[in-house]
């Protein structure tokens, strides 16, 4: 996301973290200034500006995020607004959108709750979506015929470049109970609000 001050004074930008953690400062950013952003959908962000309130926004898609200073408040645009000018906007973008969510709902089809929500529209912005506009498909393979040629040569030559530090190396343990437990009600509680998919 990129966060465009169109104010007149300068503004902080905070990432809001999912766990109820203090905010997080990502950038300063002056009038007439922009910060880009790593961000998925779904991620909030905090804009302040001195003596207003602050004002939290959450990423629906790539795009701009425009605010400014104004009435007393932090004023903000919709966050991530797609441009129109963007290759993910128009007919062919809302096809290529429908059918990715139609494939992803495919393994879900007997976990109809997981489905609604991994393959919901407001995911359809993240690179193994927007890759499908972005890059041509031979394009694409011959670039991952490079990466895999290249993984495998480290996959055949990276562990003779290392020494063994420990005796055990690696090893497969049972988990603690009580660390199980507590990875199972994680799950289990927040898999269908703050789980991404990739």
């Amino acid at each position: 996301a990129i966060f465009v001050n169109q104010g007149h004074q300068d503004a902080t930008v905070s990432w809001v973290p999912p766990d109820q953690q203090p905010v997080r400062l990502v950038a300063h950013v002056a009038p007439a200034h922009e910060h880009s952003e790593d961000a998925w959908c779904g991620h909030q962000f905090e804009i302040a500006i001195d003596g207003l309130p602050a004002r939290r926004v959450q990423i629906k898609s790539e795009g701009r995020v425009l605010f400014r200073d104004t009435d007393g408040t932090v004023h903000v645009e919709e966050a991530g607004v797609i441009d129109s000018t963007s290759d993910h906007f128009g007919a062919a973008w809302d096809a290529v959108a429908a059918s990715m969510r139609a494939q992803c709902r495919l393994p879900f089809l007997k976990h109809p709750d997981e489905g609604s929500y991994f393959c919901d529209a407001k995911f359809d912005h993240r690179m193994y979506v927007t890759a499908r506009v972005d890059v041509a498909d031979d394009v694409w393979e011959r670039k991952m015929q490079h990466e895999s040629e290249s993984r495998l040569r480290l996959v055949r030559d990276q562990p003779a470049w290392f020494k063994n530090f420990t005796k055990l190396g690696f090893d497969v343990r049972t988990l603690p109970e009580d660390l199980r437990t507590e990875m199972q009600t994680f799950y289990h509680s927040d898999r269908l609000t703050k789980s991404r998919p990739e």
